[in-house]
């Protein structure tokens, strides 16, 4: 979601898919439905494999890494 006052600057939000509560996504989406919008574009990341050692979130940082800087 590209931000309206600094879209080149990043917020990111993320969890495992298979969280024991509610994701990240449905609480931006109750956001979005009240025609809210963010001054920094937002990121959403969902993964896997958080059991074997957060493969999939090492990978994804690993490809962002550099937005990060």
């Amino acid at each position: 979601m590209k931000g309206y006052e600094e879209p080149d600057r990043y917020v990111i939000l993320g969890s495992h898919r298979d969280s024991w509560t509610y994701g990240v996504s449905s609480h931006l989406g109750a956001l979005l439905c009240c025609r809210w919008s963010s001054k920094k574009t937002i990121i959403l990341c969902s993964w896997d494999a958080e059991e074997f050692g957060m493969v999939r979130f090492l990978q994804m940082i690993l490809l962002i890494q550099v937005f990060l800087y």
